[in-house]
């Protein structure tokens, strides 16, 4: 987990690509055919996000 300011950062926002497309029962904050942005999410909502849905890569862009 990074820090910012001092402080751990405990959620974050993530860029979700899934080149075969994404998975239709998850939530997104803004969602295009293969790629999402999340809302927050702490890093046990990741790593559910990750073992529910193996294709997925996702890339973290703060809170």
């Amino acid at each position: 987990m990074r820090i910012e300011n001092g402080r751990p950062l405990t959620k974050q926002r993530y860029l979700v690509v899934n080149p075969t497309g994404l998975p239709t029962d998850l939530q997104f904050s803004d969602r295009h055919a293969t790629s999402a942005l999340t809302p927050a999410l702490t890093p046990t909502d990741l790593q559910r996000l990750r073992a529910t849905n193996p294709g997925l890569e996702t890339l973290a862009l703060g809170e």
